[in-house]
């Protein structure tokens, strides 16, 4: 049995009967008040995600509910009875006995030594009493008038949808290729082995994005095919839909809402392969004729369909997923339609006038006299100064692909150098191969450098090549070492000294590229590199103001998308794919306020919790599924890596409690696997209490801002190094749970006595306050070294200090901390 509390499902009642039960005794009795609710004389009224208005009136023998309908009743009755006996087997038994000389009989329960229970319907009204045996559950139903009436019923009229198991009794499914040459057709074999391992059946994973016309859906013979065989074999299939890229047709149809990179940036390279994205900007209006009209058909094709799942919305951004870079998302929004999004969201939802962007930006406040002179700042811009005073090096470039084990410079007149032109002047460079590659260019600075006489000189440059930590480069042919990022080793540029190096006329640069492309401008400038929150209160308010714009673009997207498909679906689960740290705020309050699950991607990767246990705090479930399988031979897998892979994704799902465990990618894919080592068949008890239990919830509670993911150069540093729900709360016996700023300021943190920072070094006045009022009401806010150092514009500010009321008068110092004896 499922126990489940107010936080696990705003609105959500996937699992209601779970929640809502008189209970076999001597379990509780259980009630999840979800939303609103009116409680007099024992009545509590609630409103669930596919029950309906339901009035519940609660005692430990004793519980009733009254529904919107007759249906619904049924509905409930049913999901009730399949929640309570799910694991019972054959210790569940069914006897009918007399209530008394009328003749009216009733069905009884009875699940040793757990207790009996008697549970009807009459109309809209459902009954259930509870006793420790038989004897006495009767002599309770024996008083009740429900329970005589002719037409009280003691079975459901109709089995409760399955989209009602999502989270619970079906919580483990696979990903299915379909109808797809790759598993060569097997359908029984594919079904009769998702109905044995998989309770949750199959979740397709297509995203739709390329469509020859508007109207012609190329994959309906699949998903037609797939739902009728999983009716026919009363499985649940579950459907992804993407609408973050969009379809061929809208492309041509629609070319002025197609989003641009950057005029500075060299290429997106790989990213852009989820398709051409969408304009930041849109309205909803546009976007219901265009990306939404294809969620929208997809939505009512299947809504009705008894197999039908859930949803799962890859609505984000161009990649599908919910998922924000600033370094390579952040080269988006260049179109016309997004710059006066820009221009629309520093009016309406900022607030500022131009007098006060001029003197926001630039201490001016006549600096810009109308919104056209407003621009749409890179990220670059921000990464080693590069401004009007650099030296951009951006022409006469050459690309090479690296050849196997080739990793010096190779020489000018080695064959394979291809010249590129770089943006805005040609796009050609999005075209290059994301494989390890060299770089070359000629230079001339001679003219700079005698503006700049005695001037320490650096060369800045981002690759972005995520995963890799160093690179090479090599000036005038005399390398420059292994070099790696200041900011980030995987996302932040590399800055190096160059002061005395150059030469007076033509210099040529190489760089290693191993992810193939150069994300960013390459530059020489005379000032040391700084990056937020050092580069001024100006600059860092630009900074500030873009990437919370483009984030800003990004949810709005997201939640749109959320609000658009509850307008077509209002009760089946909907599920928000690979969320990060910058979104989990925003996307996590929309979950709770639509119902659903943040869906973690990459599980069997490493222990990350946060999804489900924000999920636990905030109102909603957390879902997760592999980035992919163990390795790649499906016809002969390495068993032992297998095991280990799907071992620890299976520990970590069930330890977390989530709600949904989603298997890459079609279950031929596990037919050898399963033959050679018998793993699900060993593990299927495993399998089945996945989505069947909630940790104890904690006294103590994490804290995390996206505010400061999304702003902090050296971002994730805090949940990567400080996260003690990885780990530390376990070994010290407590579980993990998760609050974000909006819960913070919304009080749903004083439900947890502790409070336990993930060292969040940038806070603004907002989070400042909140945390001061969790304080006010008695919690307890443990702050970590870094903990509110930077205010929004003002490096090393230290906001916090409002709060503790200490100052910091020295940094980087030595010595000993010392406690006291006899601590509490």
């Amino acid at each position: 049995m499922r126990i489940l509390t107010r936080r696990d499902f705003l609105k959500s009642g996937a699992a209601i009967a779970s929640a809502i039960t008189a209970g076999l005794q001597p379990l509780p009795v259980l009630f999840a008040a979800a939303t609103k609710s009116n409680s007099h004389s024992g009545i509590s009224s609630i409103d669930l995600r596919g029950y309906g208005k339901v009035r519940a009136s609660i005692t430990p023998f004793r519980s009733e509910f009254i529904c919107e309908n007759a249906r619904k009743a049924d509905i409930l009755l049913g999901k009730l009875l399949a929640d309570m006996f799910w694991d019972a087997g054959n210790n569940h038994r069914e006897r009918t006995a007399a209530l008394g000389a009328g003749g009216a009989k009733a069905v009884v329960h009875l699940n040793p030594p757990y207790g009996a229970m008697i549970a009807a319907r009459y109309g809209n009204q459902v009954l259930v009493l509870g006793g420790r045996d038989e004897r006495e559950v009767l002599a309770r139903a024996k008083k009740e008038k429900l329970l005589k009436l002719a037409g009280a019923i003691f079975k459901p009229s109709k089995p409760h949808p399955k989209y009602l198991d999502f989270y619970d009794l079906r919580a483990v499914k696979c990903d299915t290729l379909g109808i797809h040459p790759e598993n060569k057709y097997r359908y029984k074999e594919r079904f009769e082995f998702t109905g044995k391992f998989f309770p949750g059946g199959m979740t397709d994973g297509g995203g739709f994005v390329y469509l020859p016309a508007e109207g012609i859906m190329t994959f309906l013979p699949e998903l037609n095919a797939d739902f009728a065989l999983a009716e026919k074999n009363d499985q649940m299939y579950s459907l992804a839909i993407g609408t973050g890229a969009w379809p061929d047709w809208a492309q041509r149809q629609w070319p002025n809402y197609i989003d641009e990179c950057s005029p500075i940036s060299f290429t997106f390279g790989a990213w852009n392969e989820g398709g051409v994205p969408e304009s930041f900007g849109m309205t909803m209006e546009q976007r219901k004729q265009t990306s939404l009209k294809l969620l929208k058909e997809m939505m009512l094709r299947y809504r009705d369909n008894p197999s039908m799942g859930g949803w799962q919305l890859y609505c984000g951004d161009y990649i599908y997923e919910s998922y924000f870079d600033p370094d390579i998302q952040g080269h988006y929004g260049y179109s016309s339609v997004g710059i006066e999004a820009f221009h629309r969201w520093l009016r309406d939802v900022r607030g500022y006038s131009l007098k006060n962007l001029g003197e926001r930006w630039h201490g001016d406040e006549g600096y810009f006299k109308t919104w056209n002179d407003v621009p749409l700042a890179d990220p670059f811009e921000f990464f080693g100064n590069l401004d009007s005073n650099s030296f951009r090096i951006h022409d006469n470039w050459l690309w090479k692909k690296v050849e196997t084990g080739d990793l010096d410079m190779p020489a000018e007149g080695a064959p394979g150098w291809t010249p590129v032109l770089m943006p805005p002047e040609s796009k050609e460079a999005l075209t290059l191969p994301s494989e390890p590659a060299f770089w070359r260019t000629t230079f001339d600075p001679s003219k700079w450098l005698a503006v700049n006489p005695g001037q320490d000189v650096y060369l800045v440059c981002n690759i972005n090549s995520p995963g890799w930590k160093q690179y090479q480069l090599w000036l005038n042919g005399k390398s420059l070492g292994k070099v790696s990022s200041t900011v980030d080793p995987f996302d932040g540029p590399i800055v190096i000294s160059v002061t005395g190096l150059l030469i007076p006329g033509v210099n040529s640069l190489v760089l290693s590229a191993p992810g193939g492309v150069i994300n960013g401008p390459v530059f020489l400038t005379a000032s040391q590199p700084q990056t937020y929150p050092y580069l001024g209160k100006q600059e860092n308010a630009r900074y500030v103001d873009m990437f919370e714009w483009r984030l800003h673009e990004l949810n709005r997207k997201e939640t749109g998308a959320m609000t658009f498909a509850r307008s077509i679906d209002p009760d089946k689960p909907l599920v928000i794919p690979a969320t990060s740290f910058s979104v989990k705020d925003c996307q996590g309050d929309a979950l709770s306020r639509s119902g659903g699950s943040m869906q973690d991607t990459g599980y069997e990767a490493n222990y990350n919790p946060m999804n489900g246990r924000l999920g636990y705090a905030g109102g909603f479930y957390g879902s997760c599924e592999p980035g992919g399988l163990p390795s790649g031979d499906t016809s002969n897998p390495d068993t032992e890596v297998w095991t280990i892979s799907l071992d620890r994704m299976l520990n970590w799902a069930t330890i977390n409690g989530e709600g949904s465990l989603v298997f890459l990618r079609d279950p031929y894919c596990f037919y050898a696997f399963e033959e050679k080592s018998g793993w699900f068949t060993k593990n299927l008890r495993r399998i089945q209490l996945v989505g069947k239990a909630l940790p104890v919830k904690p006294d103590i509670a994490i804290f995390f801002t996206s505010e400061s993911n999304l702003l902090d150069p050296k971002k994730n540093h805090s949940l990567w190094n400080w996260d003690i729900g990885k780990g530390e709360l376990h070994a010290a016996h407590y579980d993990n749970v998760y609050i974000s700023e909006t819960m913070l300021a919304k009080g749903i943190a004083d439900e947890y006595p502790i409070l336990f920072d993930t060292d969040t070094r940038i806070m603004g006045p907002d989070t400042i306050t909140a945390i001061g009022k969790y304080m006010e009401r008695g919690g307890t806010f443990i702050a970590l070294q870094e903990t509110g150092r930077h205010g929004i514009l003002d490096a090393d500010a230290w906001p916090i200090s409002e709060l503790s009321g200490f100052h910091v008068v020295s940094e980087n110092m030595n010595g000993r901390i010392r406690f006291e004896n006899d601590l509490p």
